[in-house]
């Protein structure tokens, strides 16, 4: 019997000047320790650009970031490389202790039924943009008037 894909709803989105990226993996089975749920830190969106622009943009450098990724690094790890890099381009840490609630950016792997029926899932919101080109991330980050770092040029290929 073939398995249906498994369409994932976006919800409403919470008001919030800030934002998390999270890492959700389900397994097939019902063996729930197999499950991974990873947050990053929280940051603000930067106030230069669009919320709009600024999911482009974070689109743009996870998926840079796993292109550049070595071979058997997991996503987990590379999610750690995207923390360390946002501050780069711009995107403020909210410091520890601040009351925020992010807004949840959910990458979700694995069986996706799984996620539909988890506490999360209610956060969900289709946010993730796919096939930003370097030359748009690049109009983006410009807009921002930030300075480019070295790290920056690097994940644009500069």
């Amino acid at each position: 019997m073939e398995k249906k894909e498994v369409k994932l709803i976006s919800h409403e989105v919470v008001s919030s000047d800030t934002f998390r990226i999270s890492y959700a993996k389900f397994s097939e089975g019902n063996n729930k320790k197999d499950n991974i749920r990873w947050s990053l830190n929280s940051f603000f969106y930067p106030v230069e650009i669009s919320k709009e622009d600024s999911y482009k943009l974070l689109s743009f450098i996870i998926d840079e970031t796993r292109r550049q990724a070595k071979e058997g690094e997991s996503v987990v790890d590379s999610l750690i490389k995207v923390d360390k890099l946002l501050p780069d381009f711009g995107f403020a840490k909210v410091p520890f202790g601040s009351f925020s609630r992010p807004n949840e950016l959910f990458i979700v792997e694995g069986n996706k039924n799984s996620f539909t029926h988890s506490k999360d899932y209610k956060k969900y919101f289709d946010w993730y943009k796919e096939n930003i080109s370097s030359e748009e991330a690049s109009d983006i980050f410009t807009k921002m008037k930030f300075k480019e770092s070295y790290q920056v040029k690097k994940l644009m290929r500069k």
